[in-house]
């Protein structure tokens, strides 16, 4: 519904409200009295109420930060369903809490500005002589399972970086540009570490029928490989969950066909292994793998496919979208637990059926389908935290192959934001627990230091850092 108020005829404000049903709107009448003052100077505002167990967070925002509908000035308000959060928690001073609003606790690692590519503008003091539009930015973030090593991408450079006694990430060397074996020149869209961290594989969208092995000791392309004429390859996976601290060689692929395998191994110049195609496009856009090698795969529309083989009618269960894209899915390793990013909420699915061998990977779930698991940022936190848009990197868990180590714990970003969950809660249905961090800096990946719940590996524009988080349980 859309209240309009007016001062005089030609310059309107507009209010547009979202209601809960059986929604008391009285207070929220009151509040947009309160708040007519402020938003006559057109400055922005907030109110934060309390009714019953409910939550409530009304807030402004300017014409420029809204889409442009032709109304005026205009704010908009949400009530907080579905989830709840106490606004005492909230309401405290992000400067009180030293895992909140802070700049990171590690010293930064850059690109050394003499070595970085003329436009980057990257290092301390460096300046920009071009557009910010033609300026090129860090956009691809892995970090290594066996060797202490965490790369990232930059235009069509590789910076690679490694630890140091402090356990502070420290520039080691970079790869001025990636090229083909024909000489080509690389700008990654996927990278992914293979053969126990002695290899990289490479994706790049504008050459999307391949992938580019890249040994790391030498910096050069040894290899390139190819499912077949016309087969596209969409995103890739390790053929098992841990399978990259080893030597194996599989791959899994997904494309707008289906899933596959490539095996470099194959004596041909195609080098598909094993595949899962439909007779109609499916447009599988992301991949993920268990440590038994089940595989789980997303697509454009969220449909979500477990699979235990990769072959046909092997799809044993299918998870209905909710109406949004999937941009990324992430499995634990025993496979009975699924997370799935979209761009302003994450769903997690509790694949396990009742005993520890059977869930939706190796049973078809009919009826036993899980009711997916939200989880968002509170309006209230929004307001707070003035986080006008969301829209969440691929979030993933914690990694560990030491001896007793779960995912515990879910971080992902939106834009200088890092926001994670506490996995155990969530699993006991308690989605609010989370924890926010701001990074002074718009945020392009993170993800856990293998092996260490507390650290996460972040990438800003042009910076890349290791932070620490706090963990209370």
């Amino acid at each position: 519904e859309w209240l309009v108020l007016r001062e005089n005829v030609n310059k309107p404000a507009c209010l547009r409200v979202e209601f809960s049903p059986n929604t008391n709107y009285k207070p929220l009448i009151l509040a947009i009295a309160k708040a007519l003052i402020e938003i006559s100077t057109n400055k922005p505002f907030e109110q934060c109420y309390q009714e019953d167990d409910r939550d409530w967070a009304l807030s402004s925002q300017t014409p420029m930060e809204m889409a442009d509908d032709g109304s005026g000035s205009a704010f908009e308000y949400r009530n907080g369903e579905p989830t709840r959060v106490s606004l005492n928690r909230t309401r405290r001073s992000v400067r009180d809490d030293n895992d909140e609003k802070q700049s990171t606790s590690q010293p930064r690692a850059l690109f050394p500005k003499s070595t970085a590519h003329s436009t980057a503008g990257v290092g301390s003091g460096g300046t920009n002589t071009q557009n910010d539009s033609n300026r090129e930015h860090n956009n691809i973030l892995v970090s290594g399972y066996n060797l202490n090593r965490t790369f990232v991408s930059r235009g069509h450079q590789l910076g690679v970086f490694g630890y140091n006694d402090e356990d502070e990430l420290t520039y080691l060397n970079r790869i001025p540009k990636l090229k083909s074996k024909d000489g080509t020149v690389l700008e990654p869209s996927k990278l992914q570490l293979h053969s126990a961290d002695t290899q990289l594989l490479i994706m790049d969208d504008r050459m999307n029928d391949r992938i580019y092995n890249m040994d790391l000791e030498t910096g050069k392309m040894i290899d390139e490989y190819k499912v077949g004429e016309d087969i596209s390859i969409r995103n890739i996976a390790p053929r098992s969950k841990y399978s990259q601290v080893t030597n194996e060689q599989l791959v899994v692929g997904v494309n707008d066909r289906g899933v596959f395998s490539i095996d470099p191994r194959v004596n041909t110049a195609n080098k598909l292994a094993e595949q899962a195609f439909y007779k109609t496009k499916v447009d599988m856009s992301s991949v993920a793998t268990t440590g038994e090698g089940y595989i789980s795969t997303a697509s454009d529309n969220g449909d979500i496919r477990l699979f235990n083989k990769i072959q046909k009618n092997y799809c044993k269960t299918l998870l209905p979208g909710l109406g949004t894209p999937v941009t990324y899915i992430d499995v634990t390793e025993d496979g009975n637990w699924l997370l799935a990013t979209t761009k302003t909420f994450l769903i997690v699915f509790n694949l396990n059926m009742g005993r520890p061998e059977r869930n939706g990977f190796n049973t078809r779930m009919g009826k036993e389908k899980p009711t997916p698991l939200l989880l968002k940022i509170s309006p209230a936190d929004r307001v707070k935290y003035n986080i006008t848009q969301v829209h969440f990197t691929p979030a993933r868990f914690n990694t560990g192959t030491q001896v007793n180590c779960v995912e515990e714990f879910i971080t992902t970003s939106t834009g200088e934001w890092i926001v994670t969950w506490d996995f155990t809660k969530v699993k006991r249905g308690i989605l609010s627990s989370y924890r926010i961090k701001g990074t002074y800096g718009n945020v392009v990946q993170d993800l856990f230091r293998h092996n260490y719940k507390d650290q996460i590996v972040v990438a800003q524009d042009d910076d890349i850092f290791n932070s620490k988080i706090q963990i209370t349980r």
